[in-house]
């Protein structure tokens, strides 16, 4: 008799309570619609989750469209408190001309 045991990792992720509702700018692609996210990868077994792989929950900005994941740590914009939440909108152009209206009219004679 064979027995197949299906074995892996699996990241478990939440988003994080205090930034909930906010959305950051990725360093990667320029996406607006990055979130802060805690993750703690454990191994597997048969899809049930036996050691962890770290101490505790790792904080990260995930990015949904390019997936790219960076530490929170190095992303003093957000940790500062003076994240990019809804500046991208105002200010128009952030690192590339993503998001806000143009400053003036056109006009044509």
């Amino acid at each position: 008799m064979a027995f197949c045991i299906i074995m892996g990792t699996h990241p478990f992720t939440k988003q994080m309570e205090e930034y909930r509702g906010q959305q950051f700018r990725c360093n990667n692609c320029g996406n607006v619609r990055a979130f802060c996210q805690k993750s703690w990868t454990w191994f597997t077994v048969c899809w049930i989750p036996v050691i962890p792989f770290s101490a505790g929950w790792h904080k990260d900005v995930y990015c949904p469209i390019c997936r790219v994941t960076q530490d929170l740590g190095q992303r003093p914009d957000i940790t500062s408190g003076q994240g990019t939440h809804g500046q991208a909108f105002q200010q128009g152009a952030i690192n590339g001309g993503y998001g806000g209206p143009p400053q003036q009219q056109a006009h044509y004679k």
